[in-house]
């Protein structure tokens, strides 16, 4: 019965089948005690149609600090893994507090853009306009909506309509894929409302919303990732944040990028992220950047981060457990 969960072994290599048996049988007595529903530990990969199917990949993920965030930790989990780096990319295009609006008014002007390398070693143009980046062969491109807007999707037209048509226009990939990061919920003290629960529902809304009117249905559900864990151990008094808004060091960022990981990379090339030994110990620069506390990522609690970032992948829009917000 249990062989029905798992993605086919094209996608998933059968030495991992044990080990997540194993896993499986492990989350039924520990994962329970945090505060999961036992109902939904069978783990399944996000599969989708539109994911690329070669040996190769090239991701362009486009947003601020928020996707930075998301992608910090991403070469340590991928250097982790089996993955070939060699076949693999991944850059950001960041702009601090950036709004899809920012973008499609980048692209326009023709400002010249920094693409930083995330992850992997396939080497692309990093310098230049929008427009000339995108005329690259990338196979998935994300996209997001800066956090004070993410929950109204009236903020994300025309704009996200615009960057859709240059993305069609200009990349020469006709099948890339388009991804979409959500966000996540501030912490309740943050002082901007809405916050906490009633923001994350507003964030998925909007999400859904999105997948309605602009059809991007692949999801990177980051903030119900955060939302997992904040009904687990994981949490702290800041909500795994370490300002009120962006994500802690440590556990935190952990999370997001695990999420990402699991979203686009893994199902690509077959390499989950359960059981991958990546941690973080959190540095004293990282510490001294931080307002609040930080969690370090160690062999204890890294399988627990995987599984909050798992479950979400399989909800994208209900978190397994709800905290209550105070």
């Amino acid at each position: 019965m249990l062989l029905k969960f798992f993605p086919s072994t094209k996608l998933f290599p059968v030495r991992n089948i044990l080990s997540l048996l194993l896993l499986f049988c492990y989350s039924l007595i520990s994962c329970s005690s945090q505060g999961y529903d036992n109902e939904n530990i069978p783990i399944v990969y996000h599969l989708n149609n539109s994911l690329p199917s070669g040996d190769t990949l090239r991701i362009l993920a486009i947003g601020n600090s928020y996707t930075e965030d998301a992608t910090a930790y991403l070469n340590d989990i991928v250097s982790e893994s089996n993955i070939d780096r060699n076949k693999l990319g991944v850059y950001v295009a960041a702009i601090g507090g950036a709004s899809l609006q920012t973008w499609a008014e980048t692209y326009k002007t023709g400002k010249k853009v920094r693409l930083t390398q995330k992850a992997g070693n396939i080497i692309m143009k990093d310098k230049g306009s929008l427009k000339e980046l995108l005329a690259q062969n990338w196979d998935i491109i994300t996209l997001q909506q800066v956090s004070t807007q993410s929950t109204d999707f009236n903020t994300f037209n025309p704009w996200l309509s615009k960057l859709l048509t240059y993305i069609e226009k200009d990349c020469p990939n006709p099948e890339v894929t388009l991804a979409w990061q959500m966000a996540w919920s501030y912490w309740t003290g943050y002082g901007r409302i809405p916050y906490g629960e009633m923001r994350y529902k507003m964030i998925c809304e909007a999400v859904k919303e999105q997948i309605k009117e602009n059809g991007i249905d692949i999801i990177i559900p980051i903030g119900t990732a955060l939302e997992n864990a904040r009904s687990t151990s994981l949490q702290t008094p800041h909500a795994l944040t370490r300002d009120g808004t962006h994500l802690s060091f440590g556990a935190g960022r952990y999370i997001a990028a695990c999420t990402w990981y699991e979203s686009l990379i893994a199902p690509v090339f077959g390499e989950t992220i359960l059981y991958n030994t990546a941690t973080h110990v959190v540095t004293q620069k990282e510490k001294d950047a931080s307002k609040y506390e930080t969690v370090d990522v160690n062999e204890t609690n890294s399988l627990l981060c995987q599984l909050c970032a798992i479950y979400a992948i399989k909800q994208p829009f209900k978190p397994t457990t709800q905290k209550e917000q105070t």
